[in-house]
């Protein structure tokens, strides 16, 4: 269940990063994307030509409107926020073979998948894209 407040969207997810800390890569990133796999979900929230107005975590969790970008990106935040983290991370505009648009979140050198399927890390053996665009998680800026 998504929470309702701002405030307990803060806690909450402060809970799953506390959470996920001591799991493997795989466990982490499953936990995570059945985490935000409960967000509320509307058509157009943030566009991809725009990525100087990314909002930071903390006001994506406060506007409370989520398209798949904008969960890709909570996504990669929750990921690239962990401590200890040495995995890559990167978001990902890509198309399948029957030209369908995914954001993707590519994790540990493209090893796995999040935002794919729902709630669930994906190996990246299992599926083939088209990447058209890409950014390193890591640079975009957290205030």
């Amino acid at each position: 269940m998504w929470p309702d407040k701002f405030e307990d969207r803060l806690r909450s997810w402060h809970d799953l990063r506390q959470f996920v800390q001591s799991i493997p890569l795989r466990d982490q990133l499953n936990a995570i994307a059945k985490w935000w796999g409960h967000c509320p979900r509307i058509s157009h929230a943030i566009h991809w030509n725009d990525q100087s107005n990314w909002p930071d975590p903390w006001d994506l969790l406060a506007d409370n409107s989520f398209d798949d970008l904008a969960i890709a990106l909570g996504m990669s935040y929750t990921i690239t926020m962990l401590e200890d983290l040495d995995s890559s991370v990167e978001i990902a505009l890509a198309t399948d073979d029957h030209a369908q648009e995914y954001n993707l979140v590519m994790v540990d050198d493209r090893k796995y998948i999040l935002n794919y399927e729902p709630w669930e890390a994906v190996s990246t053996e299992r599926f083939e894209f088209n990447i058209t665009k890409t950014i390193d998680a890591r640079t975009i800026r957290i205030e």
